[in-house]
């Protein structure tokens, strides 16, 4: 299945942070060897002179480091500063990962929030209500190799949805 998002009111890539209300990707790392794994939305273009580790400027997105963690943690990143939530949720290789992020103003103010498993067994959200990015975010679905040359990630479905579908 390609890629997909729904347009409101002239929500398009890149996206500003507080017009979006929740966005879902299904991804498949098929390895964990040795590599940083980013899906979600960052400020800056991830290239491959930018350590994945610091994200770009700004962003939320899911995050993957050997070094850091054994789980996907929540990463909101505002002027170079990270906060990291863990989800509790354990990366593996080739296995696929339904994440859904949700800019919910409810939780005593603005916050990100991230539920993620296994398709269609996504866990209790993760929240992070500090470092929001505040700017204009991409699309971003990144794997950066510490050693191996060989990096890949399937990725299956990307949906998008602005604050204009939540009322």
């Amino acid at each position: 299945m390609l890629p997909r998002h729904r347009l409101c009111f002239g929500l398009s890539n890149p996206y500003i942070v507080t017009d979006i209300a929740q966005a879902k990707f299904v991804v498949r790392p098929l390895s964990t060897n040795n590599e940083r794994l980013l899906v979600g939305f960052a400020q800056d273009p991830i290239g491959a002179t930018t350590n994945v580790l610091n994200g770009g400027t700004a962003g939320v997105y899911a995050f993957y480091d050997p070094a850091v963690s054994a789980n996907w943690l929540l990463r909101t990143r505002n002027a170079s500063t990270n906060t990291d939530t863990d989800t509790g949720v354990a990366v593996a290789g080739s296995r696929w990962y339904e994440m859904r992020f949700e800019r919910s103003p409810s939780i005593g103010g603005p916050n990100w929030q991230l539920s993620i498993g296994a398709l269609g067994a996504v866990s209790t959200p993760a929240v992070n209500s500090a470092n929001l990015p505040t700017g204009a975010v991409s699309l971003t679905v990144t794997v950066q190799s510490m050693s191996a040359p060989a990096r890949v990630m399937h990725w299956d479905y990307f949906d998008i949805m602005g604050n204009c579908y939540r009322f």
